[in-house]
């Protein structure tokens, strides 16, 4: 959705979150373990709750560290 016509985001635990996760929407956290990545979670475009890509980046650099499919 175009910015200023997005929902308020919804702040829930981690685990679960993706089976109720709308189609086109990404599950972004950061693990309790190490601070210097984030995990982006993708799920498809038509099919709401199925994380079809993962990726973690370096929090500092932006870079691409790992890509995953689920």
């Amino acid at each position: 959705m175009p910015p200023g016509h997005q929902p308020k985001p919804k702040s829930r635990p981690c685990p679960g979150i993706a089976t109720v996760a709308p189609a086109g929407s990404w599950i972004i956290y950061r693990p309790s373990d190490n601070k210097k990545v984030v995990h982006v979670r993708e799920v498809d475009a038509r099919r709401p709750g199925t994380v079809v890509r993962i990726r973690i980046f370096d929090i500092e650099t932006s870079r691409l560290l790992q890509e995953d499919t689920p």
